[in-house]
C-alpha cells in the first residue's frame, strides 16, 4: 500500500485517457505530478495544461534523470515496461504501479475482475447489465474504454465490474477477496511477452487473493494453479458447474444438476456466446444473486458495436463489423458464429498488426468456412503465406481497395466479415476507427 504521507513527487507516463485520469486522481493530494509521453502531441495533452497547469510535462523521449527525484511512477498500460529507462527504475527496486492497482487500493466495494484473450467487453457489458437488472448498483470500466479512477469518486456501489487487460494486471497486488474470471487464453500480445505461457501467466494474475475464481475447464492445460477461496469451473465442452450438455439431441445450459434454458435461447448463438452466457451465469452464482435475470439477459443481449455487429445488407449482401477481432481466436469465433447462417460464399477482410503472433489456428477455420480473403496492413504478408495455401487470397493497399473489391466480388447471399485477427494501430487510431471507417466505405458503394 501507498504511504501518501511519505510521498512528495510522482511521475504519470503516458497522456492518454487513462494517464489524464491518474493525474486527475492524484491532484487532490499535495504532492508534485510530473507528467511524460513519447508523443509529441497525444491525446489529452491540452486538456491536461487547461485543467492541470501545475502539472509539469515533459514530451519526447524518456530518460533516467528526469525521473531519478519521483517517489514511484504510474503507467498507461499501452507503455511497455521493458523500456530500459524503466526496467533499471524497476532493478532498482523502485515502484511501478497502474491505474488499476491505485484503484484496488481505494476501492470498497466487491470488484468483478474480468479478463480473457476474447470477449471481456461483452461480458463485463452483461454482467452490469445483469447486475442493473437485479436491482444492484454496479460500475463498469477498466479496458472496456472507461477509466477506473473515476468511479472512485461516485457513490459507493454493490460492485464493481472490471475489465482487466493483461497490460493493466501485470502492476495489480492489491486486488483481493474478488470474484476473478479468465474467459479465455488465444495468443495475443506476443510481441510484449516472451511467449505464450508468459502472456498466459499474466492472465492468471487476475486469480490471486480471489474469492472466487471462475475457470475454463476447456483450457485447464492454461490454467494451472488457482490461488482462491473457492472454484467455479465451466465448460461448453465437458462435465462442469455451469456447461453445455446435449440433452436428446437438444444443447442446454446447465447448472451443476438444473437444467437452466436450451443453447439455441441464447442470444446471439455460437459456441463463445455460449461461453459467455455460462460465465455470466456463475457471476450471477457466485454474488448471490437470481439467474432468471442472467438468463434475461443472456436471451435478449444485443451484442457490441464494433463486435459481429451486422452494419448493412446492401445488395443482398451481409456485411459485418468486427474490427474488435484484434487475435486470432477472436477472428476464429466470429467465423464460427457467422457461418451456420451464411447462405453463399463468405468473403473475409483480415490484417494490420498481428502484435508477434504467427496467426497458424487461423488456417482451418479459413479453409473450411471461408471462400475468399483480402489481407492488408503490416502483416499481410503473413497471411498471405499462411492462408494462400488453403483459399484464394489478394493484397489490398488500403481497407477501401478491401472493401471494394470484396462488392465486386460478392453476389446474393454472401457475407462480408470484417474480422482482422490483427491490431489496428499500423493503419487506423483504434479498432473503433478502423470499424467506422469499414463501415463508411460500404455506405460510400453504390447500390
Amino acid at each position: 500500500m501507498i504511504d501518501w504521507d511519505e510521498v512528495q513527487a510522482v511521475g504519470v507516463v503516458g497522456l492518454g485517457d487513462t494517464g489524464y485520469s491518474v493525474i486527475e486522481h492524484l491532484v487532490r493530494r499535495k504532492i508534485k505530478i510530473q507528467a511524460f509521453d513519447l508523443r509529441m502531441s497525444p491525446p489529452c495533452l491540452d486538456a491536461v495544461r487547461e485543467n492541470f497547469p501545475q502539472v509539469e510535462i515533459l514530451l519526447g523521449e524518456l530518460n533516467a534523470i528526469q525521473i531519478e527525484y519521483l517517489d514511484f511512477l504510474v503507467l498507461s498500460p499501452g507503455i511497455d515496461p521493458r523500456q530500459t529507462v524503466l526496467q533499471d527504475w524497476k532493478d532498482q527496486g523502485r515502484p511501478i504501479y497502474g491505474d488499476v492497482e491505485l484503484f484496488c487500493q481505494e476501492a470498497d466495494a466487491p470488484i468483478i475482475a474480468v479478463t480473457g484473450s476474447n470477449g471481456k467487453s461483452t461480458l463485463v457489458t452483461m454482467i452490469g447489465q445483469a447486475m442493473l437488472e437485479a436491482g444492484k448498483v454496479a460500475y463498469v470500466g477498466g479496458n472496456i474504454g472507461q477509466p477506473v479512477l473515476p468511479l472512485l469518486k461516485k457513490p459507493k456501489p454493490d460492485y464493481y465490474v472490471l475489465e482487466l487487460s493483461s497490460f493493466q494486471l501485470e502492476s495489480i497486488h492489491s486486488l483481493r477477496q474478488h470474484i476473478a474470471v479468465v474467459a479465455n487464453y488465444s495468443p495475443d500480445h506476443l510481441d510484449r511477452y516472451c511467449d505464450f505461457s508468459e502472456y498466459v501467466s499474466t492472465k492468471n494474475r487476475i486469480y490471486q487473493n480471489a474469492r472466487v475464481a471462475i475457470v475454463n475447464c476447456d483450457q485447464l492445460d492454461c490454467v494451472g494453479r488457482v490461488a482462491a477461496n473457492s472454484e467455479i469451473g465451466f465448460s461448453v465442452n465437458a462435465p462442469a458447474d455451469f456447461c453445455v450438455y446435449s440433452r436428446n439431441g437438444v444443447q442446454v445450459i446447465r447448472c451443476k444438476d438444473q437444467d437452466l434454458c436450451a443453447a439455441a435461447e441464447v442470444h446471439p448463438q455460437g459456441a463463445h456466446h455460449w461461453q459467455n452466457a455460462l460465465i455470466l451465469l456463475a457471476v450471477m452464482h457466485a454474488a448471490n444473486l437470481s439467474f432468471d435475470v442472467g438468463l434475461d439477459v443472456i436471451k435478449s443481449f444485443e451484442g457490441l458495436s464494433h463486435r459481429c455487429e451486422l452494419v448493412s445488407e446492401k445488395n443482398a449482401v451481409s456485411w459485418y463489423n468486427d474490427s474488435k477481432a484484434t487475435n486470432e481466436g477472436a477472428t476464429i469465433a466470429a467465423i464460427q458464429s457467422i457461418a451456420p447462417s451464411c447462405e453463399g460464399k463468405m468473403i473475409l477482410i483480415a490484417g494490420g498488426d498481428a502484435k508477434g503472433a504467427e496467426l497458424i489456428d487461423l488456417k482451418s477455420i479459413v479453409s473450411s468456412e471461408v471462400d475468399h480473403v483480402f489481407v492488408l496492413g503490416k502483416d499481410q504478408e503473413l497471411l498471405f503465406d499462411l492462408l494462400s495455401l488453403v483459399v484464394k487470397v489478394e493484397c489490398v493497399e488500403s481497407l477501401d481497395e478491401a472493401v471494394a473489391s470484396a462488392n465486386q466480388l460478392a453476389q446474393s447471399g454472401d457475407v462480408v466479415l470484417l474480422s482482422p485477427a490483427c491490431s489496428s494501430l499500423d493503419m487506423f487510431r483504434d479498432y473503433q476507427h478502423r470499424g467506422e471507417e469499414f463501415s463508411k466505405c460500404i455506405d460510400e458503394l453504390g447500390e
